[in-house]
């Protein structure tokens, strides 16, 4: 097993946590993950060595052709290295869902009706069935700082379960904003 040097580098995309050791935590989290930085051994190269990028990944559940049917309809999906195989830190989650035809009467979207449910691959719950709303989205009104972030293990796949219980036939989609290394490979 390795001994990786102590280090005091925090990248600068993480200077909003600084003051709670949570900005060293998500640094070495990525850092040192050996799937995603050449240089995972050496905590000396890290601050001259590569870049924390964010990105965005979606999961859509249904087609216009075929979404998720109305009154207990039930997809799963199972995603196998969200993010390529590297160490993520996922900061927010979002989801939509909308009817998969055009509605005679326009509404507000309404995803208390739909659930959903998040399993890891050593078979536990990241998030237990519970009302789309609940598990993502983010409160208006609070000032810029990303939530508490969640730290995603790379080679980790997660199934993804969706229940649609409205009574119109839905399209779902739930999308994950994350750091990852940018490597270049």
């Amino acid at each position: 097993m390795t001994k990786y040097k102590k280090t005091k580098y925090i990248n600068p995309q993480f200077a909003p946590y600084k003051d709670t050791g949570l900005a060293r935590a998500m640094t070495y989290w990525l850092y040192a993950d050996p799937a995603a930085n050449p240089l995972f051994a050496d905590p000396s190269t890290w601050e001259d060595g590569p870049r924390v990028t964010f990105v965005r990944r979606s999961v859509t559940f249904g087609t216009s052709a075929s979404p998720v049917a109305a009154s207990g309809g039930t997809l799963t999906k199972t995603l196998d290295q969200v993010f390529g195989g590297k160490n993520a830190v996922v900061f927010s989650q979002t989801a939509t869902s909308r009817p998969s035809a055009a509605a005679a009467i326009q509404t507000l979207p309404q995803t208390s009706y739909c659930k959903i449910k998040q399993l890891r691959s050593f078979l536990s719950f990241e998030v237990e069935e519970q009302p789309l709303e609940n598990a993502f989205g983010t409160v208006p009104g609070q000032p810029f700082t990303l939530p508490i972030p969640k730290f995603w293990y790379g080679p980790d796949a997660r199934d993804f379960t969706v229940t649609n219980n409205s009574n119109d036939n839905r399209i779902i989609t739930v999308s994950f904003l994350a750091a990852v290394l940018d490597t270049g490979r």
